[in-house]
């Protein structure tokens, strides 16, 4: 893996190795070809991703110098983490979600929230989004994009940008993204309890109106009551009131 850049140099603090490219299909694909070479906590960066990819095999969509786009690699979990840290791989997505709306709140922007399982929004939009993979390894690949700035109209209704609440120049992106890997790894080496609560306390989905939609196509709706400890969401559905685990399906939250 060849560094071609000298930025970030806060960033460059909090992980092993560092890889700007000035384009990239997918960090998260780049990461994965290229994890063998590297150590625990490296980083890929970009801000021209072409090919993003989201849950449930979506597109990540973005223009050039538009988003920033950037994958981790955390180490495999231990025996003893999988039982008692927060390395159970279910919770690493919602970790790593509360850790940058944390970090978005510590840069001054107002109204940001986790929507579960993957979205970071900020005034109920979409800034971020979250998307971890598992490795033969074991290790995990934690891909974030992140809207910086919309020079047009933005690709969809339901996104918003950084720029629209701070002033979004390099210092803030590197300070934004030193952060967010300090915050994260951090959490990492706490337990399980302590760090659910901490994700508890970033979900907005939490006490909301939500409707679901499964993945054979149909929709109900309920009221989002809790977490389990895997990280699903406990939904108290309207029709009959029985609590429902919601595992791999959609929500939207219904704004009342």
């Amino acid at each position: 893996m060849i560094d071609v850049s000298n930025s970030y140099p806060e960033t460059r603090q909090h992980v092993s190795d560092f890889v700007e490219l000035a384009t990239v299909d997918s960090t998260n694909t780049y990461l994965r070809n290229n994890a063998a070479d590297v150590a625990p906590f490296s980083l890929v960066i970009t801000r021209d991703q072409r090919a993003g990819r989201g849950r449930l095999g979506r597109t990540w969509e973005s223009k050039p110098g538009e988003s920033l786009a950037m994958s981790l690699l955390l180490p495999a979990p231990t025996a003893q983490d999988a039982k008692s840290s927060s390395h159970s791989l279910s919770l690493i997505p919602l970790l790593a979600g509360a850790s940058l709306a944390a970090t978005l709140t510590d840069l001054g922007v107002l109204d940001v929230g986790l929507k579960w399982p993957n979205d970071v929004q900020i005034g109920g939009k979409k800034a971020a989004g979250i998307l971890c993979e598992v490795l033969p390894t074991g290790d995990i690949i934690v891909g974030v994009g992140i809207n910086t700035y919309f020079a047009g109209p933005p690709p969809t209704p339901e996104a918003v940008a950084l720029a629209e609440f701070i002033a979004v120049d390099e210092v803030t992106i590197d300070h934004c993204v030193a952060v967010f890997i300090s915050t994260l790894r951090s959490w990492c080496e706490k337990s399980h309890d302590v760090v659910s609560d901490f994700i508890r306390s970033e979900l907005s989905t939490l006490g909301a109106s939500v409707e679901v939609s499964e993945l054979d196509g149909s929709r109900w709706t309920g009221q989002a009551t809790g977490l389990s400890p895997e990280g699903h969401l406990q939904v108290t559905r309207d029709a009959d009131g029985v609590v429902v685990s919601v595992v791999a399906s959609d929500i939207r939250h219904l704004y009342q």
